[in-house]
């Protein structure tokens, strides 16, 4: 039984898969990066809550890319499926809106990266109703588009309870063998005499999570959900930090 009174890891990846890529900024080929802010999952009637979603992937240099649906549909699904999740405090579902949303391709030295990403604002559907961005139509989600880059900028910098920057890195999106890494952060008061045991629980509940988003996703025969490796750490003072590695 680990130790969760303190930092530490247990289990172990396949052989030949370094758990750190220098230069690509990520813990594996596919993964997903995630911060909670008190994540809930009965949001009060009268509070307002914020989900950021990003996503990007790899393709060749100077590349024409046109399939940005696809990757809009990666944050578009993530952040329904999370709010398919709450309810408010009368249990009835949420009304969700978009704040803001965009879409592009970012040119790298070696690779360019097509990307999305979404905020969006969950209520209690009883209370007055504020409308968003519209959801873009297909032929806007040929080209870059979405909600204006300093606009974007300046909503996506106010804080969200929830922050997800999922990844997909491979030649062929989708077709890597090597195990999904799910790094998740969760901001609290102090670290101090932290017990791990509740935020390696979380983390796997949200692992689960973001393994059956991956797995909806394709067609394909899918392994059971298992567990690899887990790590967990204190980033001082106040962000608990684990690191789940799973296979689909």
């Amino acid at each position: 039984m680990p130790d969760f009174s303190q930092p530490g890891e247990d289990g172990t990846l396949p052989s030949g898969v370094p758990e750190w890529r220098d230069g690509l900024g990520e813990l594996t080929i596919r993964g997903l990066v995630y911060t909670s802010r008190g994540a809930r999952s009965v949001l009060p009637c009268d509070q307002k809550y914020r989900i950021t979603a990003g996503f990007k992937q790899r393709v060749a240099k100077g590349s024409s890319f046109t399939k940005y649906a696809d990757v809009y549909q990666r944050v578009t699904r993530l952040a329904g499926a999370r709010a398919a999740e709450m309810s408010c405090a009368h249990g009835e579902p949420l009304h969700t809106r978009i704040l803001g949303h965009t879409w592009a391709c970012i040119r790298g030295s070696s690779y360019d990266f097509p990307t999305a990403a979404l905020v969006s604002e969950m209520s209690c559907s009883r209370g007055a109703r504020s409308e968003g961005e519209p959801e873009p139509t297909t032929s806007a989600l040929v080209v870059p588009g979405g909600t204006p880059p300093d606009e974007f900028s300046r909503i996506a910098s106010q804080p969200s309870e929830e922050f997800y920057n999922e990844y997909d890195v491979s030649d062929q999106p989708g077709t890597n063998a090597e195990p999904i890494s799910f790094s998740y952060g969760e901001h609290v008061e102090t670290c101090a005499g932290i017990d791990y045991a509740p935020f390696v629980e979380r983390a796997e509940n949200r692992a689960r999570f973001h393994y059956s988003l991956v797995t909806g996703l394709s067609s394909a025969a899918t392994v059971p959900f298992a567990i690899f490796r887990r790590q967990w750490w204190a980033v001082p003072d106040t962000l608990v930090a684990v690191v789940v590695y799973f296979q689909v």
